[in-house]
């Protein structure tokens, strides 16, 4: 196929085939923007939902993941009161049949800060309504994140936080039970220090609910040296 703007090749399994698109999704956003901005948020992500179709059928992954990231800036524009349209435009985005890798990266990396300050605090909430919103995004953040290699950190600063929020809720045992299926030492794109105190975190929690046999199975985890 021979087409202004399209780049690669679609046979021989060698290459697929990418349609620049960059153009069209500027303009896509900017008008999804503006109908956002006069109280129109279904139309806005419908218009933005064809737009992400299109780029990711095409392989215009720049494209695809600006369309993905603005889905999301505008639903949390659009505030706390309608805030299901943002956990079901990051459910629905990130499970798109074929999704790309850069996509649901993107997509995990833009709603991080919105429940966990770096590296796995839980964002501050003032009111219950806040932490209605901060837990449930925690908890769909996980969801996606579960299995996926090039989301290990991501998922280590999910699980933390979601541990961390546990504990201050006042249930230890949940707490412990949230990062002790969590085999942190086998990911790779963790450095050694991020993986260590994932691991005396474990052993902290599981030691706070008096499972010393747990503890002391954690503990062979972390050499002398490694602390």
């Amino acid at each position: 196929m021979s087409a202004e703007g399209a780049s690669g090749a679609a046979s021989g399994g060698q290459l697929e085939e990418r349609i620049d698109l960059a153009a069209e999704t500027d303009a896509k956003v900017s008008q999804a923007t503006s109908l956002a901005q006069a109280g129109q948020l279904a139309e806005a992500l419908a218009l933005l939902a064809a737009m992400e179709k299109k780029c990711r059928l095409g392989n215009d992954n720049p494209s695809l993941v600006k369309v993905c990231e603005a889905s999301l800036k505008l639903c949390k524009d659009h505030g706390n009161d309608d805030y299901e349209s943002l956990i079901t435009t990051l459910q629905t985005l990130s499970t798109r049949r074929s999704q790309k890798t850069a996509a649901i990266r993107a997509l995990v990396q833009t709603a991080l800060p919105w429940c966990v300050q770096e590296p796995y605090t839980p964002l501050p909430v003032a009111n219950d309504t806040e932490k209605k919103i901060r837990d449930r995004l925690v908890t769909v953040l996980l969801e996606i994140t579960e299995g996926k290699i090039f989301l290990e950190r991501e998922r280590a600063q999910m699980t933390r936080a979601l541990a961390t929020i546990k504990e201050e809720e006042g249930d230890v045992a949940a707490a412990a039970e949230t990062l002790q299926d969590v085999h942190v030492e086998t990911f790779g794109s963790l450095s050694k220090r991020d993986k260590v105190e994932f691991i005396l975190e474990q052993m902290r929690l599981t030691l706070a609910k008096k499972d010393f046999i747990r503890a002391q199975i954690v503990a062979g985890k972390v050499s002398k040296k490694k602390l």
